[in-house]
């Protein structure tokens, strides 16, 4: 998933994961900087599967600062 920042600044960025499991796990590692990349994964209620999501907040150009 990509989200573009159009220059904008965030100084309290929220992410929530709500699965259709309520046993599920969600873990989410925000990105240390703005723009930058938030990983969310969602691990079964057993452990065995899980499924990983990134969202990378991205500059005006469509790009990680960085890269």
């Amino acid at each position: 998933y990509q989200v573009e920042m159009n220059g904008r600044i965030h100084k309290d960025l929220i992410i929530e994961g709500i699965t259709s499991d309520i046993l599920a796990k969600v873990e989410i590692k925000l990105p240390k900087n703005l723009p930058g990349e938030a990983v969310i994964t969602v691990i079964s209620e057993d452990g065995k599967q899980q499924e990983t999501y990134t969202i990378n907040f991205v500059n005006e150009e469509g790009t990680i600062v960085g890269q």
